[in-house]
């Protein structure tokens, strides 16, 4: 759901000295489609819901209990919205785990940290819990009809350990698809450790209209150091095919993948 709450004048473009922030926040929302579309499919299958406390996964706790100004967008964003009115910084308490700033992914954050955040009125503080694997739309939609499901940014943000995310497919037009079970699940695991980064992709289930190949952009956040080698499938991409940001720690690269067959990328 998107609305401007205003008892007037409610369309964002009664608003023009604010519309440098409004319009990419509207473009914001359909980049988040792919995430966002999980989560109501594991509202509707497991009943979990899409906002969730800061101690949704800390059971017996009850450090976070009086939090209510942040809030976990599924597992792996944390909000933590400005709401005084001509506030530019926040005090921001970070729930268990190590979180990136997704304004700025080379600053990490302890959970259990309490932080003063610079949150003028265009910065909307946002922070995505380290080792998670975020699906994006990454270009222009005028509506949700724009949707697609043949192509994804899939940003990962590698933290020493194992990594998992399912990522929901189906027509986005069918009531039925969990109870017909036409809708494909995407299954990334991703593993960090001092040797390298590991991504494993598969695919399972199908629904009409599914697309056979997918073009897959990864941009892989915290990394440390230029690669020596991004490999997929055990062949190794030629040099000029991925690039490596230093100024952002981010290496990024595309891929055309066949969904019949699982797909492994390594980067040393």
């Amino acid at each position: 759901i998107l609305r401007t709450h205003a008892q007037a004048t409610a369309e964002p473009y009664n608003y023009p000295d604010q519309q440098h922030i409004i319009l990419p926040l509207i473009k914001e929302r359909y980049r988040w489609l792919p995430y966002n579309y999980t989560l109501a499919y594991e509202n509707a299958s497991q009943g979990l819901p899409l906002v969730r406390p800061l101690n949704f996964y800390s059971p017996g706790s009850d450090r976070f209990d009086d939090i209510t100004d942040e809030y976990l967008w599924g597992r792996d964003i944390l909000v933590a919205p400005v709401m005084t009115q001509g506030a530019t910084r926040r005090t921001i308490v970070l729930p268990d785990g190590l979180w990136v700033d997704y304004n700025n992914p080379g600053r990490l954050y302890n959970g259990g940290d309490t932080v003063t955040y610079p949150a003028p009125l265009e910065v909307l503080p946002l922070f995505v819990r380290a080792g998670a694997i975020i699906p994006q739309a990454d270009y222009g939609m005028q509506s949700t009809e724009d949707y697609r499901t043949d192509r994804y940014t899939i940003n990962y943000y590698p933290y020493l350990g194992k990594s998992e995310y399912t990522l929901f497919e189906d027509d986005r037009k069918s009531p039925g698809s969990l109870d017909e079970g036409a809708y494909s699940l995407i299954n990334f695991t991703g593993e960090a450790s001092i040797e390298g980064i590991n991504l494993d992709i598969s695919s399972q289930g199908t629904y009409p209209g599914a697309p056979k190949v997918k073009d897959l952009t990864f941009r892989i956040h915290l990394v440390d150091g230029d690669p020596s080698s991004v490999s997929v499938d055990g062949h190794k991409l030629k040099r000029g095919a991925w690039k490596f940001d230093r100024s952002e720690s981010m290496l990024t690269f595309k891929i055309k993948w066949n969904v019949d067959k699982p797909l492994a990328i390594h980067i040393r």
